[in-house]
């Protein structure tokens, strides 16, 4: 598993997520963002999927759970570059209407 975090500051923390998220990993990763969620606050988050090529079932609601407790906390959180395999995936899901997408 390969999560990365890049921070900027007290303003932004980006998480760069890895290339897959599914049963075999997905604890670890919600594990791991939500302990650099609750160590520190931002003003707001990024989600980067540039690398993220597969997300079952459990990696969707891992997202969803994240953008929760952001939400919770009244900050931002977008979600940065998906691959077409995954924009279908939230297409399919309706995600698209839960998350706030963006390319760059």
């Amino acid at each position: 598993m390969t999560l990365k975090f890049v921070e900027d500051g007290m303003e932004k923390l980006t998480i760069i997520l890895p290339t897959l998220i599914d049963l075999k990993n997905g604890v670890d990763v919600k594990g791991e963002i939500n302990k650099k969620i609750d160590e520190k606050e931002y003003d707001h988050y990024v989600m980067d999927l540039s690398e993220l090529e597969f997300i079952d079932s459990l990696g969707l609601g891992i997202l969803v759970g994240i953008q929760r407790k952001i939400n919770a906390l009244n900050k931002k959180i977008i979600f940065k570059n998906p691959k077409e395999s995954i924009k279908r995936v939230f297409e399919v899901t309706q995600l698209q209407r839960v998350f706030d997408i963006v390319e760059e």
